[in-house]
């Protein structure tokens, strides 16, 4: 991991928690609502990852179509489709940004009256996509790379590992998401202030996804750099061979 990537993927997010509970303390008023509100800093920068990681995603297999298999180029296209869902959702497609009213039919039956999916049905769908993503996700991002860690061919080229399996890179994150709603549920007199934490964790899974697609990407392009830097490596004696020496002169 790169002194970049241990910034991006472990030290801002970890800084990050005791920034949240500060801004909790710190804020009030109309600071405090917008602060977690729908088109607060959380949920915008949340909703941006996701979408950053669709488009991630569609750039990935626009540039390395020919080098995924079949099965990896669907994988990748129902990550796509998936990251944008959840940004789309996050922002209520547009509701609140762009301030049109909620339709009906969504304001009678939406937990929160917005146009969205995740909070019909009494908010059911947000608490199974929740359930699925704690599941989901430190499975790829930690059971996966554990499991393979001593697996002869993990990580070799054109095995699926290498196309689809992170190594290490991600644990730090993932740990974190998991964890940040922990004091949630201990006593408030002991933490304090712990509201919508599930909304920090649903950045940090946004986080983790777009860091994600990016290894996945640069694991590909890079091993596609080095060989086309071996074949001209290999070309350059034959055409040394090749090519007419200089002519005497009559």
């Amino acid at each position: 991991m790169t002194r970049r990537e241990l910034v991006c993927s472990v030290l801002l997010p970890v800084l990050s928690v005791p920034a949240y509970f500060f801004a909790l303390v710190a804020l009030r008023g109309p600071l405090e609502q917008w602060f977690l509100s729908e088109t607060g800093p959380i949920e915008l920068a949340t909703a941006a990852f996701f979408l950053a990681a669709a488009l991630g995603a569609v750039a990935h297999l626009r540039r390395n179509r020919a080098s995924l298999p079949r099965a990896v180029r669907v994988l990748f296209g129902l990550f796509a489709a998936a990251a944008l869902f959840v940004a789309l959702e996050e922002v209520s497609y547009g509701q609140h940004l762009l301030g049109f009213e909620c339709p009906r039919w969504f304001e009678r039956h939406n937990h929160q009256g917005e146009l969205n999916l995740h909070n019909m049905l009494g908010n059911r769908p947000s608490r199974r996509l929740r359930v699925l993503g704690s599941a989901a996700i430190p499975f790829v991002c930690i059971v996966l790379p554990f499991l393979h860690r001593r697996h002869p061919q993990a990580w070799r080229h054109a095995h699926w590992t290498w196309y689809l399996v992170p190594k290490w890179e991600l644990v730090g994150l993932v740990v974190l998401a998991q964890l940040v709603t922990v004091p949630g549920r201990l006593p408030e007199s002991l933490v304090g202030e712990t509201r919508r934490l599930g909304e920090l964790k649903e950045f940090y899974w946004s986080l983790a996804a777009w860091q994600y697609i990016r290894l996945m990407s640069q694991r590909v392009e890079r091993a596609r750099a080095a060989a086309a830097e071996s074949s001209a490596a290999e070309l350059l004696p034959l055409r040394a061979a090749t090519s007419p020496g200089p002519r005497l002169a009559a």
